[in-house]
């Protein structure tokens, strides 16, 4: 028989799976809950209850306050390989931090989309399997089966990257339960984690409308530039649907939080609370911060927060492009989630109780109050933003 791990509140659990990994007798596995949230189960009649996953726990257990800390360095910059960038959510840092610990011999863990469309971490040892880890995934990633991988290559003396949400590189921490100075922690900004029946739901709705089974996803699709980003769907077909951000169904139930889990709402991770040496995300607002830069292909914000970072950072800095350090102010400016946890939707409740019984097209737009009025009002909404950056940027120039 199989409950819930109650070691803390169903809404203050990330699904990190750190419970999972330590657990010596394989008695706790994370599984989608009613609403398609990964959450910890237990099979009562193995537990043994030796206490294990409560000592992993990162919401129980805060890292040690030395390594709660602010930035030691900020820096804007970009890959100067533009194929790397143009397959890049931002402006293509990581890869460049990939592929520096690639060169030392090491392994990459980070996020893929497999052929059933779950987002799992794996680990990546070449530089040729990197173009799998890029681009944002807006879905929560598997990592539970990992931090035993991770572990025992950190154990062989090799040097590890490991990227992922700040709840999943604290819990990486609380599960190794040592600091190993050849492991490399990225966190990424997030925005938060959104359930997975929603995107299984909407996923199969689009099958059925085309006809084909979707192939693949880009979740921040830059062909038309980045700041306005698409959501792609490529399907076994041949055929492919698009739309941007802000038309997009699936995308604004995440970003208006409608869909998104209940730990994100406060979420204990952010800034540095996570233990990561880099934060890693796009540089919103860089037309006021920098206006000199070209953008067509993203920038990135790394924020760099511990001395490895910096020995790190000192190593590959003549590899990036435009690299200029600036103020973690004025990036907080323009991206509240490196901060801040996001507020849920006022009908947030009342959809994810109601999943099971939704039709999900025309009750996503219910839910989310989409009309055609409000696609329009949008689309002006978005020519006022461009419009006002490009007018900022010229006065910088002049």
């Amino acid at each position: 028989m199989s409950d819930y791990l109650a070691i803390v509140r169903r809404q203050d659990c990330t699904g990190c799976g750190a419970c999972s990994a330590i657990c010596p007798h394989q008695c706790i596995a994370l599984n989608e809950d009613e609403r398609g949230f990964r959450m910890p189960f237990v099979d009562l009649t193995i537990c043994v209850n030796c206490g294990l996953c409560k000592k992993v726990c990162p919401v129980l257990n805060e890292l040690n306050k030395e390594e709660l800390q602010t930035p030691k360095l900020v820096v804007a910059a970009k890959n100067p390989n533009k194929l790397v960038a143009e397959n890049s959510s931002s402006g293509g840092v990581f890869s460049i931090l990939a592929e520096y610990v690639i060169e030392q011999h090491g392994a990459v863990y980070g996020v893929i989309l497999n052929d059933e469309l779950q987002a799992v971490h794996i680990r990546i040892d070449n530089a040729k399997g990197l173009y799998r880890l890029r681009g944002s995934k807006y879905l929560q990633s598997d990592s539970s089966e990992i931090y035993p991988e991770v572990k025992k290559d950190l154990q062989s003396g090799k040097s590890v990257l490991f990227s992922g949400t700040p709840c999943q590189i604290a819990a990486l921490k609380q599960y190794l339960h040592r600091d190993f100075s050849n492991l490399i922690c990225i966190a990424v900004v997030c925005h938060g984690v959104p359930s997975g029946l929603v995107f299984r739901e909407y996923v199969s709705a689009l099958e059925i409308k085309y006809n084909s089974k979707i192939i693949g996803i880009n979740f921040r699709d830059k062909s038309k530039g980045w700041g306005r980003n698409r959501i792609c769907f490529q399907f076994a077909n041949g055929k492919q649907y698009s739309q941007f951000g802000e038309n997009n169904l699936l995308m604004q139930a995440y970003i208006k939080n409608l869909s998104i889990r209940d730990s994100c709402l406060n979420c204990k991770f952010k800034e540095f609370k996570s233990g990561a040496d880099f934060i890693l995300g796009d540089l919103w607002g860089v037309e006021q911060i920098l206006p000199q830069y070209k953008v067509s292909n993203g920038v990135s914000m790394m924020c760099i927060n511990t001395s490895k970072g910096i020995c790190v950072y000192n190593d590959i800095k003549n590899r990036l492009l435009d690299c200029d350090v600036i103020s973690y102010e004025d990036v907080k400016k323009y991206n509240a989630c490196i901060y801040s946890s996001v507020k849920g939707h006022i009908k947030r409740e009342e959809f994810l109780d109601n999943l099971n019984s939704l039709r999900i097209i025309p009750d996503l737009k219910m839910f989310l109050g989409i009309t055609r009025k409000t696609i329009i009002k949008t689309h002006i909404q978005q020519l006022k933003i461009k419009l006002v950056s490009f007018l900022v940027s010229i006065r910088g120039r002049i």
